[in-house]
């Protein structure tokens, strides 16, 4: 059972995958997911749902359906809750560890100042934008 299945089933929720290559197949799902009574999206957090995310956000607007992100810019683009790491901290902490490493510093003397950092964002306005196409796979959802 996958971490995401063991977290749903906490909340006496089913989480399964719906897995998309094109954006017929995502408005399919999404609109799949809008019949089903208490359901909700969390997309994968890849390059497929990156280059999607402005149909994603669209059509999750569109149907009413809550959806979680894992990036910051899906909530800036329109999108509801984001929650996950924080991608520009995570680049702007690599420098200093390649300098660390590249001044000899030994592992756990860059470890220790390892922190994680994660971010949420929300919005109460969801956008509507238009997408671009790609290829690869979307979403596990989540669903009562």
């Amino acid at each position: 059972m996958s971490a995401i299945e063991v977290a749903a089933a906490s909340f006496a929720m089913k989480a399964f995958e719906a897995p998309a290559h094109n954006r017929a197949e995502i408005e399919a799902v999404i609109s799949a997911l809008a019949r089903e009574p208490a359901s909700g999206v969390i997309p994968i957090p890849d390059f497929f749902t990156v280059v999607h995310r402005d149909l994603i956000i669209a059509l999750s607007a569109r149907y009413r359906l809550p959806a979680t992100y894992g990036f910051r810019f899906f909530v800036a683009d329109g999108g509801l809750v984001s929650y996950g790491v924080d991608l520009s901290d995570m680049q702007r902490r690599a420098a200093t560890y390649v300098d660390r490493i590249l001044k000899g510093a030994s592992p756990p003397t860059y470890r220790s100042s390892y922190r994680l950092s994660s971010s949420w964002s929300s919005t109460s306005q969801p956008r509507r934008r238009s997408a671009s196409t790609c290829r690869s796979r979307c979403s596990p959802a989540l669903t009562r």
